[in-house]
C-alpha cells in the first residue's frame, strides 16, 4: 500500500516530535546528573550517541530528500540555507559535547542542543513540509521513502526458502 503525501506529512511531523522528546529526555538526565554532582559521562555519552545516530543521521538524510525540492520552491532557497547552516552548527556543537570534561560547561552545550533543535524542527513542520505537500511537483511521500533509504541504508536480501 503506497503512502498518501498526507500520511507521509504525518508520520513526518510524529518522527519530528518523537526526536524531540528524546532529544529532552537525554537532556534532562544529564541535567540531573550535573545538578544532583553525580558522574555525569554516561548521560553524556548517551546523549551524543542520540545526537549522532539519530538527530544528524535525520538531518544529513534530509539535506539529500527533501531540502533539494524545498530549496527549488520559490522563496524557499534561502530559510532551506539557513537550516544546513542550523545541521552545522548541531553537529559543531555535538562534537564539543564530545569532548566535554566539564558537567556544568556539558550542561550549557546540551541546553544549546536543544534550543536550536526545537525551532528547527518548528521550521520544518511549519514552513517547508506544507510547502512540499502543497507543491504540484513534489510527492512529500517519495521524499520520506527516499529519506528512509538513506537513513537505514543497504538491507540484506531475505533468503526465499
Amino acid at each position: 500500500m503506497t503512502m498518501t503525501d498526507h500520511e507521509a506529512f504525518t508520520t513526518m511531523m510524529a518522527h519530528h516530535q518523537q526526536l524531540g522528546e528524546e532529544l529532552n529526555l537525554r537532556v534532562s538526565a544529564l541535567h540531573d546528573a550535573v545538578v544532583a554532582g553525580r558522574p555525569y559521562e554516561l548521560a553524556r555519552t548517551q546523549l551524543v550517541s542520540f545526537l549522532a545516530d539519530q538527530i544528524l543521521s535525520h538531518a544529513d538524510a534530509e539535506e539529500h530528500s527533501i531540502y533539494p525540492e524545498a530549496a527549488k520552491i520559490p522563496g524557499l532557497a534561502p530559510r532551506v540555507a539557513l537550516m544546513i547552516s542550523e545541521h552545522h552548527e548541531l553537529a559543531a556543537t555535538t562534537e564539543l559535547l564530545a569532548r566535554c570534561s566539564s558537567g556544568p560547561d556539558a550542561l550549557t552545550l546540551a541546553h544549546a542542543l536543544a534550543s536550536l533543535f526545537a525551532p528547527h524542527v518548528a521550521t520544518e513542520n511549519e514552513v517547508l513540509l506544507p510547502a512540499l505537500v502543497s507543491s504540484d511537483t513534489v510527492h512529500l511521500s517519495d521524499l520520506l521513502a527516499a529519506m528512509h533509504a538513506l537513513t537505514e541504508g543497504p538491507r540484506e536480501a531475505t533468503p526465499v526458502a
